[in-house]
């Protein structure tokens, strides 16, 4: 064999080591950045259930007629975004990230996230429900005035059921 057959078979060799170490290195990067995705909008999902108990408290204690609607403005995106978040994890779908785009995810796979988010759907289910409620009433003060307690009551856990997951 000649030296430059050699070589040229030495030049494709390397060639394609090449190719499929950075193909593990692209595909590896895109598993992590998945994986970072779902880091932060689990951490975000705890950010969320702190927010909704201010943002509720804020309306009630509210001094104006305007300062109630932004409260109740922020309320209303803020449970909107914690369900559809809730429900994406759980089952796949789409949702917002932080950047406000769109992001599509595939349902958590693990068995033990999926307890959680399930253990967490089942505590939000009664707030949704009353925030719902006050939040589509023309006067939704006496109903969120009702909905506080239920918060109060499964916001800590509620954020531990997302922690988990």
């Amino acid at each position: 064999m000649r030296v430059s057959t050699k070589l040229t078979l030495a030049a494709c060799l390397f060639a394609g080591i090449t190719t499929a170490v950075c193909g593990g290195v692209l595909i590896l990067l895109q598993q992590q950045q998945a994986a970072g995705l779902l880091v932060n909008l689990a951490g975000r999902q705890r950010m969320l259930t702190q927010r909704m108990t201010k943002e509720a408290l804020e309306a009630l204690q509210a001094a104006t007629h305007d300062e109630r609607a932004d409260a109740l403005d922020r309320l209303r995106g803020t449970t909107t975004l914690f369900d559809e978040t809730l429900r994406a994890l759980q089952d796949g779908g789409t949702t917002t990230d932080a950047t406000g785009g769109r992001v599509a995810l595939s349902a958590v796979t693990s068995e033990q996230a999926q307890d959680a988010l399930l253990a967490g759907l089942r505590r939000w289910e009664p707030i949704r429900q009353q925030l719902d409620t006050a939040l589509a009433s023309d006067e939704p003060r006496p109903l969120l005035s009702a909905a506080v307690p239920v918060l109060l009551e499964h916001n800590v856990p509620l954020l531990k059921d997302m922690n988990n997951a």
